[in-house]
């Protein structure tokens, strides 16, 4: 088995601030690059943005594609979820828009593709045997984020919710010196820590926020020749623990809101270090897998209950909601397998009970399961999220039952590779 890895800051220009709500930089938005070849050949791509438009992630494919030769349906274009990032604007928004938008957009997209090239380049040059190291352990970075008002669920901090705390590892380490040379993680949590904060002037800063801050902290102790790579897991009802601009409950049952500003870049640090650690923990405990591993790639598709998204999406709870079935959507899903390590690719959103399915019924020695993978399709709640009317049910594209459905056909796929 052979892997490469690279790492590249996404550059963006002072130019082209103010940029949506951001001022400035706090810390780097960074690419991570994963090449691996063991029989089949693949490439992960993790991105420091919230999620990237269709065309911006065919234009990355196209690029990976071209530097690598590999065919595209090897590629992963992943993000970190990151809520402090700019958006690259949709291409009905650049149409609508006037000139100063699109030459930001422009700008944007031109310092992501830079930054893929040069990670691509290090870890093309990089290339190299090496061991595969995989296991799981458990980090109490998440929370879920669907909480009980009195008028209804919203998007609060509930401990008492369902999180999965799963914590999957894998290592790969140089065989001539036994370094490693990249960390892929895998967890159930949004990057939201500075999610709608604002600074004393009003503006937001740009972060990688946790993931970024994890991923930085792994890199730091091993060594920058190291490259870690958080991989999103089902955090569509998923929150940090603490966050900035933060929600609870008064004595009442409703909602408030604070917002602590630059202040919650200690909370950002902190949380990113907690799973860092986790992680290294994980990974120092590893043992390799001396036995040939060979690597290959395949897709299942189901089709879901549609639901239609009313134009005036939802922006407050309620106690009754109309849920209207709309015809069926077509979801698929993407399955690596190194050995007997499953890594699983889906656009939608899932809830962190999903994937706890999902990884303790595959017939797999671990599972990682990424979301937003390739592009997003918004929502796929589980079933009883439609029940309780929560945000994520609200504004799903998905009916009830379609995230059990899309579970079942991915199960059925790996007993399938299993028994092969």
């Amino acid at each position: 088995m052979r892997a490469g890895a690279g790492k590249a800051e996404i550059r963006i220009p002072d130019a082209l601030f103010p940029l949506e709500t951001f001022s400035a930089v706090h810390d780097p938005l960074h690419i991570r690059v994963l090449l691996l070849e063991a029989g089949a050949s693949f490439a992960l791509v993790s991105v420091e943005m919230t999620s990237l438009r269709d065309y911006a992630v065919e234009e990355l494919r196209n690029l990976v594609a071209e530097q690598t030769g590999l065919d595209a349906g090897h590629i992963w274009i992943c993000v970190t979820h990151t809520f402090s990032a700019p958006h690259t604007r949709s291409e009905s928004a650049l149409k609508r828009g006037g000139p100063e938008l699109r030459a930001k957009n422009a700008g944007l997209s031109a310092a992501i593709h830079q930054a893929l090239r040069e990670a691509l380049e290090q870890a093309m040059a990089s290339c190299q045997p090496v061991r595969l190291g995989f296991g799981a352990g458990n980090c109490g970075v998440n929370v879920s984020r669907d909480v009980e008002t009195t008028q209804g669920w919203w998007l609060g901090r509930n401990e008492q919710g369902y999180s999965d705390h799963s914590l999957p590892v894998i290592r790969l380490d140089r065989v001539d010196s036994g370094k490693p040379l990249a960390i892929l993680f895998n967890y159930d949590v949004q990057s939201s820590v500075m999610d709608g904060s604002r600074i004393s002037d009003g503006t937001s800063l740009v972060t990688g926020d946790l993931a970024g801050m994890a991923s930085g902290y792994i890199e730091n102790a091993y060594g920058q020749d190291t490259v870690a790579l958080f991989l999103l897991g089902a955090a569509g009802d998923q929150a940090p623990l603490f966050q900035a601009k933060r929600s609870g409950l008064n004595q009442s049952g409703e909602l408030e809101t604070e917002d602590i500003g630059q202040q919650g870049f200690l909370l950002q640090q902190e949380l990113g270090i907690l799973l860092g650690s986790q992680v290294l923990q994980i990974a120092e405990s590893l043992k390799t897998v001396e036995t040939e591993v060979t690597l290959s790639v395949r897709q299942v598709s189901c089709t879901c209950p549609g639901q239609k998204i009313m134009e005036l999406r939802p922006d407050h709870p309620m106690k009754s909601y109309r849920f209207e079935r709309q015809e069926d959507r077509i979801s698929t899903a993407e399955i690596v397998m190194l050995g007997s390590v499953a890594l699983v690719g889906v656009k939608p959103e899932l809830s962190s009970y999903t994937a706890h399915v999902l990884r303790e019924s595959a017939p797999c020695e671990l599972v990682m399961l990424g979301t937003m993978v390739n592009g997003g399709e918004k929502y796929m709640p589980e079933a009883s999220a439609y029940d309780r009317i929560t945000y994520e049910a609200m504004n799903s594209a998905y009916g009830k039952g379609a995230a059990e459905q899309f579970m079942q056909s991915i199960l059925r796929c790996l007993e399938e590779v299993c028994d092969d």
